[in-house]
């Protein structure tokens, strides 16, 4: 989305600088007008936010563990006893929002992260057993499988992938709760003394 941003914001005369900071901030600055916008959210990440009229992405929510936890997702009522992580400012799906809300209080049921690199804070504590469940976008999750390096000599023979996808997976681990969302690069107002691209963006996306 980074790049369909420069390209079509290069063409009204507009230069893209992507900052990395966390996604809490992300939408704190874009919302003080620091930024001028946010990649990748949700309409619930910042209801509040200007978004095109046509997503420029797709996501699907998924829950990991790792590759040693049987652990098998049964609704929401079998995360009681498992400690979740999640990444402060995401929106993932309704009801695992609402989970996240009611039970964010508690630390053995709830842990938020945040930072520029969430994803590698998130796999080290899968790997060193600190947390047993991570909620993360199918895609990425699958991503990271794929290029998570193999073993080390004490565990010859047997592949570390890092992340072991339980939701949504096949046959009974495969849940009806599962959400597509549309993901958008989205704007929040305007900056004083800038001019709009809403406009040319969803013109020119379009």
């Amino acid at each position: 989305m980074v790049d369909i941003a420069r390209e079509v914001l290069g063409e009204a005369g507009y230069t893209v600088e992507y900052v990395n900071v966390s996604w809490a901030r992300a939408l704190q600055l874009t919302r003080e007008g620091q930024l001028d916008a946010v990649v990748g959210a949700f309409t619930t990440d910042a209801p509040d936010f200007v978004f095109p009229d046509t997503p420029q992405g797709r996501s699907a929510i998924a829950l990991f563990t790792h590759p040693d936890n049987r652990w098998v997702y049964d609704g929401l009522a079998s995360l009681h006893n498992q400690k979740l992580l999640v990444i402060n400012g995401y929106s993932y799906t309704d009801e695992l929002d609402q989970y996240i809300e009611e039970h964010q209080a508690n630390p053995e049921r709830i842990w938020v992260i945040a930072g520029p690199s969430p994803l590698d804070r998130a796999i080290y504590l899968l790997d060193q057993h600190r947390t047993d469940i991570f909620a993360e976008d199918i895609y990425v999750g699958n991503e990271q499988q794929r290029h998570c390096p193999r073993a080390t000599a004490s565990r010859v023979g047997r592949r570390n992938r890092c992340l072991r996808r339980v939701f949504p997976g096949t046959g009974r681990r495969k849940r009806t709760c599962e959400t597509l969302n549309g993901r958008h690069p989205t704007t929040h107002g305007q900056r004083p003394g800038t001019a709009d691209p809403g406009p040319v963006r969803t013109q020119s996306v379009d």
